[in-house]
């Protein structure tokens, strides 16, 4: 998602100071050149040659093969037919170059597939090749097609990942043909063109394909073909004259997950676009004009979410807006004014993110609209002019322009955008936010994940600010230079654990239960027993702590499950575990 930038950081400076005035401490925001420092981690800043004329933003992530990709281009620009194209291959935690590969003669690359692999393709000798790069530079499969000397053919690649060919000309019979990654043909599809031009081929992740015809004049209906996976026909839909629905916008149809297609018209006298979607058979299920799309994604459920831009006092305003699968407009989001004068590239992608979340312009919003954060500022403009942001938080900033000796990558990831919809999201925020809890190396929380009795008291002595001791510790698995010592030592001082409860052993890696952790909440704030106060929960002789526990849950710290128990012995997520510490440090 190519994005433009914030004109303001007032919400993430509204954010830092309410945590700040929650704890009581002064938090001031730093700000880097281009990111909001409390959004992003940096992965690595590096600069390369450039080799080329232009960067081919698609080749920029790969989970699938563990491997960074950029590519450069000699001569052309984006869309392919371009002499040279240069895919070179970068650590993903260090940036450092690992391979470089260089394919001639209308080389072209791009991702697709699920796993955001890097498929390019060649040509070479009248022989067309498919192929995927691995993280080693060479090939993961590769199929190469002979081309026909008589009839023009497009190579493209579906959605599916697969490489497809289309005759194109002016012969009245024509073919449509996909291969498997070995190179073989899986169907051939022959349509008799009828003064139609193809214009695309895409091919779902179902397995299903689509051709998507223009009419050739104004006089000349337009239409859609759907094919199954076996390349037979499924329907036939008329979009209608040239005259009528205007120019079919071949690089922007889509297949959602469950077979419907969409796809876009502009119309030639007022250049405003308009969306149409089919359902699997083929039955229209909305059209509606809209503006000028610049482009459009598919929720997991559905949703399409449509970007446009509203122009007004000589100022362009990107905006979002979600329709449902009838095409009832949900909500809409404006973002900020970006100067479109900037000598910036032109792009706005709309990202889903693997955590349910929208990537738009520089923020994250949930699936209601909401704006959650921003991750990029204002001044990105005079540092960066592209990025790409993928659905599990992998944004990359780049610095190049046309003929530009040099190429700067700075790769980051969003922090925690697996908690932006979590339940305790506020509470973790105000722990991150003192330092009292981190996230892991790949930028995500893990809010599901078990929490083990060292971080939990890690957590809590943090917390409460628990005095540092210097002498050894009284548990034989807990070493002196364990990292949890200094704060495992500071609890056994202060009474909270010892080894009456424990024995020799602390288990430091083990999780925690739930009993265990309001045990030690009570005595870690000096609270008085009270057995009474667990009567009220179904599996009251299951507690083997009654009077510490009891403490807790009368201090309201703790509360009973869903079903009346309290289930001690369950062990506890590191979202449950934050939301404790956040209500021992406000009570």
């Amino acid at each position: 998602m190519v994005i433009r930038l914030l004109k303001k950081k007032r919400f993430t400076v509204i954010w830092l100071f309410f945590f700040a005035s929650l704890f009581g401490a002064e938090v001031k925001p730093i700000l880097a050149e281009a990111v909001i420092d409390d959004a992003l981690k940096k992965v690595y800043d590096i600069t390369m040659p450039a080799n080329g004329a232009f960067v081919d933003l698609e080749a920029s992530y790969s989970k699938f093969n563990g491997v960074d990709y950029f590519s450069s281009r000699t001569g052309g620009g984006p869309g392919g037919g371009d002499p040279e194209i240069s895919v070179y291959g970068l650590n993903p935690k260090t940036g450092k170059k690992m391979f470089v590969k260089t394919f001639y003669d209308n080389s072209y690359g791009q991702y697709a597939g699920s796993s955001h692999e890097y498929i390019g393709r060649s040509n070479s000798n009248g022989i067309y090749t498919f192929f995927s790069i691995g993280s080693n530079g060479k090939p993961i499969w590769e199929a190469k097609i002979p081309a026909n000397p008589s009839l023009i053919r497009i190579p493209t690649i579906g959605q599916d990942g697969y490489p497809y060919h289309y005759d194109f000309g002016s012969q009245q019979i024509n073919n449509v043909y996909k291969y498997s990654h070995a190179g073989k043909m899986l169907w051939k599809y022959t349509y008799t063109k009828s003064k139609l031009g193809l214009s695309a081929v895409i091919g779902g992740t179902n397995g299903d394909s689509a051709l998507l015809f223009n009419g050739a004049s104004a006089n000349l209906n337009g239409k859609i073909i759907a094919l199954d996976k076996n390349g037979k026909m499924k329907y036939e839909y008329l979009i209608g004259k040239s005259s009528e629905f205007g120019t079919l916008m071949e690089w922007k149809q889509m297949f959602a997950n469950d077979g419907s297609v969409s796809f876009i018209t502009v119309d030639t006298n007022d250049y405003l676009s308009t969306m149409t979607v089919l359902d699997p058979k083929g039955k229209l299920l909305w059209s509606k004009k809209i503006g000028w799309i610049e482009d459009v994604e598919w929720g997991r459920d559905g949703t399409i979410y449509i970007k446009t831009s509203v122009h007004k006092n000589d100022k362009w305003y990107p905006l979002l807006t979600a329709y449902d699968k009838k095409g009832n407009k949900m909500w809409s989001f404006q973002r900020e004014y970006y100067n479109y004068n900037k000598d910036i590239a032109q792009d706005a992608h709309i990202t889903v993110s693997d955590f349910n979340t929208i990537y738009f312009e520089g923020v994250e919003l949930n699936l209601h609209g909401k704006l959650l954060r921003y991750f990029l500022v204002e001044n990105y403009l005079n540092t960066f002019n592209l990025s790409r942001v993928a659905p599990d938080g992998t944004l990359f900033l780049f610095k190049s322009g046309f003929y530009d000796p040099t190429i700067r990558i700075a790769k980051y990831k969003l922090k925690f955008s697996d908690i932006q919809q979590h339940w305790a999201r506020e509470d973790i925020m105000k722990l991150i936010d003192k330092q009292i809890v981190t996230g892991n190396d790949d930028g995500t929380f893990n809010p599901e994940g078990a929490v083990t009795r060292e971080q939990f008291v890690t957590m809590f002595v943090k917390a409460l600010g628990i005095g540092t001791p210097v002498k050894t510790s009284e548990f034989s698995d807990v070493a002196d230079n364990r990292w949890s010592a200094p704060h495992i030592n500071a609890a056994t001082q202060a009474g909270i654990i010892s080894t009456k409860e424990y024995g020799s052993t602390f288990s430091p890696g083990q999780a925690i239960t739930r009993e265990e952790m309001a045990v030690m909440v009570a005595k870690a704030l000096n609270l008085w027993e009270n057995a009474a106060a667990v009567d009220e929960f179904s599996d009251t002789n299951g507690i083997s702590n009654k009077g510490w526990v009891g403490a807790s849950v009368q201090a309201g710290i703790f509360s009973g499950m869903p079903d009346g128990s309290f289930s001690g012995s369950k062990t506890a997520t590191r979202a449950q575990a934050a939301a404790i510490i956040v209500r021992m440090v406000q009570r």
